[in-house]
């Protein structure tokens, strides 16, 4: 959903402004200005040969739309049109006020969390949407390129194209019927947590399953092919972090009654025609979640997050997915993962063996060095 704010734009007028507030002082010179409304869009635009600022503001029961303007040199305010917006972009703007609370970012900080990923060019306008279920900003740019920010995790959303380099995925019903394949393969006594489609040699042909055993102590990943014929069944020591998370889940194992295979097709119910790159449980909040990581038909990655205590879709989020040398999971690579990882030598985990030789040893080391106090 987008809606509609008409646009006159002459993008080298635009361009060649001599001087710019920015983004930032215009959000707060557009609520200043219409302080009755709530602010979801701003964009950077030439209305009558003068480069402006406009705003986009809305009151509660959608029924009033404040465009102030601002020039965009000085700040100063040039007029206020007010009007109705159109019926058919009510309900998307209803959908966004009534979600607004759970926004823990801002425009500025949607712009920031962008910055990283942008192409460099200026950016045009930025405004808050749903894109795909997810409550985000939509940064526009002077070369037409867009971003897409979560409004909640503060995390970009992937919107793949052609050559992108994205997640490796296989439809549900070949990832359901590897992770009933390794099920098989463990037998009974195990509880599947985490699974993930991984490639070979170019192509997503296999899915790690990872279990830890309900009344015992042991964790171990089955790795099955494509063609669900098992083709590993290792048990691995956990990390300290692994651990704590395996123990957060199975302190709340009485409200398990959703397995993972049905997880995955409680997600992509809601996103037909989506493959699967991972499947994870979650204790979140007091209760568990599944995460269930999708690439959707029209090429957008995100999240999909299903009540483990029943399969209904909860809510959609952008993918955060931790560095594979941010083995505590908190953001940043420090001593306490070196900790963890010295604690991990020659000792066989799979998800810390970056180089696949059976142990964690100098390859996973060199990495962690590689990123020290990075993300």
């Amino acid at each position: 959903m987008s809606y509609r704010i008409p646009v006159i734009l002459t993008l080298a007028t635009v361009s060649a402004a001599a001087a710019d507030i920015g983004f930032p002082a215009a959000v707060t010179g557009c609520r200043q200005a219409a302080p009755q409304g709530t602010l979801l869009s701003v964009e950077l635009r030439e209305r009558s040969g003068q480069v402006v600022y406009e705003g986009g503001l809305f009151d509660a029961a959608v029924t009033t739309n404040w465009n102030p303007r601002l020039n965009a040199a000085t700040g100063a305010l040039v007029r206020i049109d007010v009007d109705a917006p159109e019926a058919s972009d009510v309900p998307g703007l209803q959908w966004i006020l009534a979600n607004l609370g759970a926004a823990t970012i801002d425009f500025a900080g949607a712009i920031d969390a962008a910055a990283s990923a942008s192409t460099g060019s200026d950016l045009q306008k930025i405004q808050l949407d749903r894109e795909e279920g997810i409550l985000a900003f939509q940064l526009e740019y002077m070369d037409n390129s867009k971003l897409y920010v979560d409004a909640v995790t503060g995390g970009l959303i992937p919107h793949h194209g052609a050559g992108d380099d994205v997640e490796d995925t296989i439809g549900s019903v070949q990832f359901n019927a590897c992770i009933a394949a390794a099920g098989a393969a463990i037998g009974d006594g195990w509880t599947a947590f985490a699974s993930e489609a991984e490639d070979e040699n170019g192509a997503a042909n296999r899915v790690e399953v990872r279990f830890f055993e309900t009344k015992g102590t042991g964790v171990r990943q089955v790795t099955v092919g494509a063609d669900a014929m098992v083709l590993a069944n290792v048990e691995y020591t956990p990390t300290a972090a692994q651990a704590a998370r395996i123990a957060a889940i199975r302190s709340l194992l009485g409200t398990l009654n959703v397995g993972m295979g049905a997880a995955v097709d409680a997600a992509v119910a809601q996103y037909p025609g989506s493959t699967v790159h991972e499947a994870a449980l979650k204790a979140e909040d007091g209760g568990l979640f599944w995460k269930v990581e999708l690439i959707t038909e029209t090429m957008v990655e995100l999240d999909a997050w299903i009540d483990a205590s029943t399969p209904a879709f909860r809510f959609a989020s952008a993918p955060v997915n931790a560095n594979p040398s941010d083995l505590t999971e908190d953001g940043i690579i420090d001593g306490a993962d070196l900790g963890q990882l010295l604690i991990m030598w020659g000792v066989a985990n799979p998800l810390l063996d970056l180089d696949a030789d059976g142990v964690v040893g100098g390859a996973e080391l060199g990495a962690l060095l590689t990123r020290w106090n990075g993300q």
